[in-house]
């Protein structure tokens, strides 16, 4: 996770460059004009997916909100790779939830995707949840839809799906899940401040294993799937045989290497059940 500490790491060694006075005026401009100082481009041959517009938000928005990194990019990439299964399936979409939303960045792109393939209509049925425990992370996701065109997302302010499970068992077709993965003490896991976004206990993993039981309750049958996505530390062959218990199966479909971590996308599906002849 190239996280806020990393970007911000950065923005104030910029400081020292270039005084604060320029820095601040960097500051108040839109998040483009910062994020092109100090992330890297993609590594040669690698096509990544064109992300919705973030020209609205300001790096000052990013000191308390999770800004779009690696991991995002990777995220957006595996739903591009997976454009021609939303085109081509059959039954229609009725709901698409996305867990930590942050920025908004991921689901507004995947609401993007799906108009484009003519899935999201404006008189669609199709509903467009997102949800995070972090009240500012709330109000960031909204503006990125109503920037985009994207007004029928519905956000909510909770951790998980606190207060939404028995509305949306065994409806959500599309669950998008960036938890926070990095290995910390414990303690440091919880709150509702931009340290939620990343602190992910033992292993990185107390919030994934809240998260996973959740699985088979939300997804709906048959088809409905979940994109998470996992570090090497989070044990992620230890998360497979764990959803096989739960009549679920895990598929990486994107690795990619982002400074010291090793990103990867999980593709959750409900197991397919061959019946005998």
């Amino acid at each position: 996770m190239q996280s806020a500490q990393a970007l911000r790491s950065g923005f104030y060694t910029l400081a020292l460059i270039k005084g604060w006075e320029q820095l601040k005026e960097v500051s108040q401009k839109p998040y483009p004009a910062m994020s092109a100082l100090l992330l890297s481009p993609p590594p040669a041959g690698v096509v990544r997916a064109v992300l919705p517009s973030l020209e609205h938000l300001l790096m000052e928005d990013f000191e308390s909100v999770y800004e779009p990194s690696d991991d995002t990019f990777l995220l957006c990439d595996a739903l591009e790779g997976d454009r021609s299964y939303f085109s081509s399936r059959s039954e229609k979409l009725d709901v698409v939830l996305e867990i930590g939303s942050g920025s908004g960045c991921v689901i507004v792109f995947l609401a993007k995707l799906l108009r484009e393939e003519g899935l999201l209509l404006d008189s669609t049925t199709l509903r467009l949840i997102a949800t995070d425990v972090n009240p500012l992370a709330a109000s960031v996701t909204l503006r990125t839809a109503r920037a985009n065109n994207v007004p029928m997302l519905e956000v909510v302010q909770t951790r998980l799906v606190n207060g939404l499970l028995d509305a949306l068992a065994g409806k959500v077709d599309v669950l998008l899940f960036n938890p926070p993965y990095v290995p910390t003490d414990n303690e440091e896991v919880g709150g509702t401040g931009i340290a939620a976004s990343w602190a992910g206990g033992e292993h990185g993993r107390v919030v994934i294993d809240e998260f996973l039981p959740l699985l088979p309750v939300l997804l709906s049958a048959p088809s409905g799937r979940c994109y998470l996505v996992l570090v090497e530390e989070n044990k992620p062959r230890e998360i497979m045989r764990t959803l096989l218990e739960a009549g679920l199966q895990g598929e990486i479909v994107l690795i990619r290497q982002a400074s010291n971590e090793k990103l990867q996308i999980m593709r959750i599906t409900r197991c397919v059940v061959q019946e005998a002849d």
